[in-house]
């Protein structure tokens, strides 16, 4: 998985936790948990909009954050990236890609049906919940992201061994602005799985 990445992992879980901040991993760090994914570079973290603040201030003492201006095609409203114990963590909120036919902007917020990665804490046997943002975001971002569509189709595939994506957040992401051979992939999924 991403042994490299874990202490870091954790320490981030405790400040936001203790926060009281609603945020979840994704990106290659997401996908390595699903096996999708063999290297780690970084942590991406999503984080609610209204917690943005109170979650860089719990980060900041732990490595000095710079607010990333984005660059073409994305439009995120909040995004910082800083190196803590060495590991890169870009922290995104209201994540924006911008596509021919308008802008696709995910308002990311925890759902009770959305998973929890247990961390193990060395030979304690206590372990750290790590929240999960869900495939089927990761799907539609990654199916935007220039250079990214062979993730977001090792998503498709992952779902068609495992029981299918689901529903409800592939229909939260036909609400949004998307371009027309993404909608039409998105209904197809849907369709490939019976709902």
């Amino acid at each position: 998985m991403f042994n490299e990445h874990r202490e870091t992992l954790r320490l981030i879980a405790s400040r936001l936790h203790s926060a009281k901040v609603e945020w979840a991993l994704g990106g290659s760090a997401l996908l390595a948990l699903y096996d999708l994914a063999d290297q780690v570079n970084d942590l991406d973290l999503l984080v609610a909009a209204e917690d943005a603040e109170r979650a860089h201030d719990a980060l900041k003492p732990l490595g000095a954050f710079t607010a990333m201006e984005p660059r073409e095609p994305f439009c995120t409203a909040y995004y910082a990236r800083c190196s803590i114990n060495g590991t890169g963590v870009d922290m995104m909120s209201l994540f924006g890609i911008r596509h021919e036919q308008g802008v696709y902007r995910l308002d990311w917020h925890a759902e009770e049906a959305d998973e929890t990665f247990r961390l193990p804490d060395g030979d304690s046997g206590a372990a750290t919940d790590i929240p999960l943002s869900a495939l089927e975001d990761w799907y539609v971002l990654y199916s935007l992201i220039p250079g990214r569509m062979a993730k977001a189709e090792r998503i498709a595939r992952y779902w068609t061994r495992h029981g299918g994506p689901a529903r409800h957040r592939l229909q939260q992401a036909l609400a949004r602005e998307l371009p027309d051979f993404l909608r039409d992939r998105v209904l197809q999924l849907l369709q490939d799985a019976g709902q």
